[in-house]
């Protein structure tokens, strides 16, 4: 886990540039423990702690925060034992021994016991597709040193990121975007769409866009190719891509068993490092189960937990806390959010720098906190269960999309059985799963004069209609879907590839990263991913509607009982109306600062005065002022410019 960065000249010899140096500085906390840099000049690689050249046909940066080989033959930029390649890689490479036990076997021979060396050794001898027998996290930059050639790679699920943007210097790439603003030679430009997507539904982290209209992501599970200086080429190939939903698994027996199976056999290659591990637990089955497995596979070990709880009794998953560490023998620290108004501002202040792009709820900054805790204990790598809801099944609309199928498929008896069911399964009753379902039969192509219909109001009155006809920006509620015939698969897939997973990975690289702390999610494998896609739905979601019924179904006995049979669901869940009221001056000096910089994008009376009624807000409205408040901190924190498209 590390930062990583680069640049290539649009011409063959410019000087390198001095920004790179600020590009380096910026990325320091996702580094701590080294850095190197290569410069590729004249066509000769120049290795050093700084820039040792003042031109360059490519330069490539690296910040490290060591995991495996903590020693010096671990540093990074790292060449190839042919000389022909060069390295920096953020992440890690869980099945790095096995590969290493293989290419010793074909007669390699290594300088030390770091995973990169064996991911570079083996795009060396195999080519760029050996990248599908790495069972890992990572973002990389791969250096052709007799081309000059840069080649960027993301993990298949973006668990690491890595930014891109263009100047007249050059094409320059980050681990983080906030480090690319300062190059840009301009205030930011803000890109229209994403914006509307984040303010209304608190989406983002889509495709390969950015809030920040000069600056893209490379996508997950591929490969950009940039070329050599003067050539300019960009162009983008998957190295891996979702598999097609199948029922080849329709024994339930056989379902739980190779659930199981995967599941410890993921939590054991993510239990791997050269340096202390913990575990972030909250009480829930998902991170439950991460340190149920671990248990198992270390039965007489110290297992470190640490865990965030709230001071509001109704969000507290502390008695699921104390229960989980008392049946798995765990060690736990407990994290609160006290401290003064002024210190919770600042700490937001510094999170909103550090995400680089607004988020979409409080719970962020309580994560945060428990990752500093972590670090400030000696931790320098945690296992969470992020990933299982997405990847399982897990949010209480699930029962709605499988209810969607049972009428597809004329099973209406089992979907009487279900409606009936979800009164205590899951977190809402049987009218509102219902009404749910509608969202998966009615076809995507018709959802909009669907929600026009039952009057659904995409735009909502602080935001600024002329904005949205300036901007061409499209009005459509990017969390929905409705395609293929299993709607709980087809609702998978969407949670994985674009509405869920991608921005709560994003959350946890910065919240960690931001603390020096590397971050693992087990749930999230190529492996656990395309074992669900072989089963059927029937298993996944249950006759009653529980969410995650085939995952509960295979912890049992390795998760007390009491948290598998929960049917609330809180995870992360600060008292977010009353963090708000605690920091209302925070909030009114920002939005008297910042609105001006947004008033053709946000209604500023009508903004003041969703402000004003903080103590009385709930629900949606308090998500809304959080998200108006979190984009003007943006805004004003990374001077963005919100001029109109037109």
């Amino acid at each position: 886990m590390c930062g990583i960065f680069g640049f290539i000249p649009a011409d063959r010899g410019a000087p390198v540039p001095a920004y790179l140096k600020r590009v380096h500085a910026d990325l320091k906390h996702r580094g701590p423990d080294g850095n190197g840099w290569l410069v590729l000049s004249n066509g000769e690689p120049i290795l050093g702690a700084a820039p040792r050249a003042e031109v360059c046909d490519a330069v490539i940066g690296h910040l490290r925060l060591s995991i495996f080989d903590t020693t010096s033959a671990g540093a990074q930029p790292m060449v190839s034992a042919s000389g022909r390649l060069a390295i920096v890689f953020n992440g890690e490479i869980y099945n790095h021994p096995e590969l290493r036990t293989e290419m010793e076997y074909e007669g390699a021979k290594f300088r030390s016991r770091s995973d990169t060396e064996i991911l570079l050794e083996g795009i060396e001898r195999h080519g760029l597709s050996y990248v599908e027998r790495a069972i890992g996290m990572y973002a990389f930059a791969l250096l052709d040193l007799t081309t000059g050639e840069v080649t960027l790679a993301r993990d298949p699920f973006g668990i690491k990121p890595l930014y891109v943007t263009w100047n007249e210097a050059g094409t320059t790439f980050a681990s983080e975007p906030g480090s690319l603003v300062p190059i840009l030679g301009h205030a930011p430009r803000l890109d229209h769409q994403r914006a509307f997507d984040y303010l209304r539904f608190g989406m983002s982290d889509i495709g390969s866009g950015t809030m920040f209209a000069d600056i893209e992501q490379v996508l997950p599970a591929s490969f950009l190719f940039l070329g050599s200086a003067g050539g300019r080429r960009k162009e983008t190939r998957y190295h891996w891509r979702m598999p097609a939903a199948t029922n080849e698994i329709d024994s339930p027996t056989e379902a739980v068993r190779t659930v199981r199976e995967t599941l410890t056999r993921s939590v054991e290659l993510h239990m791997r490092s050269d340096v202390p591990i913990a575990i972030l637990l909250s009480g829930g089955v998902d991170s439950t189960s991460i340190a149920g497995l671990a248990r198992t596979l270390a039965p007489d070990s110290s297992i470190n937990v640490f865990s965030y709880i709230a001071d509001d009794r109704s969000l507290s998953e502390e008695r699921w806390v104390d229960t989980a560490a008392s049946a798995l023998r765990l060690e736990v620290t407990k994290v609160r959010s006290s401290g003064s108004p002024e210190t919770m501002a600042t700490g937001l202040t510094e999170l909103i720098r550090s995400q680089g792009e607004p988020f979409g709820s409080l719970s962020m900054y309580a994560q945060q906190l428990v990752f500093a805790s972590a670090r400030g204990s000696g931790v320098k790598v945690m296992l969470s269960g992020q990933g299982a809801d997405e990847v399982f099944g897990g949010y209480p609309y699930f029962a709605g999309a499988r209810l969607a199928s049972m009428v597809r498929s004329a099973q209406f008896i089992q979907a009487t059985n279900l409606l009936r069911g979800t009164r205590s399964s899951v977190a809402y009753g049987p009218k509102a799963t219902a009404l749910r379902s509608g969202q998966f039969l009615v076809p995507s192509s018709m959802q909009h004069l669907a929600r026009k219909i039952v009057k659904r109001n995409l735009t909502p009155a602080w935001l600024q209609p002329a904005w949205l006809a300036a901007n061409a920006i499209r009005v459509v509620d990017v969390t929905q879907t409705s395609r293929g015939r299993s709607q709980v698969q087809s609702l998978i897939e969407s949670e994985i590839l674009e509405i869920g997973m991608p921005h709560l990975l994003r959350y946890e690289d910065r919240n960690s990263m931001s603390s020096g702390v590397e971050s693992r999610v087990p749930f999230v494998s190529t492996q656990t991913v395309e074992l669900i896609r072989r089963i059927p739905e029937k298993f996944i979601v249950g006759p009653n509607g529980q969410p995650k019924a085939l995952l509960r179904e295979a912890m049992h006995g390795i998760v007390p009982a009491s948290i598998l049979e929960r049917t609330d669901k809180v995870g992360f869940g600060p008292p977010d109306r009353d963090w708000l009221v605690k920091i209302a001056p925070w909030t009114t000096d920002l939005l008297d600062r910042g609105l001006a910089r947004f008033n053709g994008v946000l209604d500023e009376r009508r903004v003041r005065d969703l402000a004003t009624r903080t103590a009385t807000l709930t629900g949606m409205q308090i998500r809304e002022l959080w998200r108006i408040v979190n984009f003007v901190a943006w805004g004003e924190q990374f001077n963005v410019e919100a001029v109109d498209e037109s």
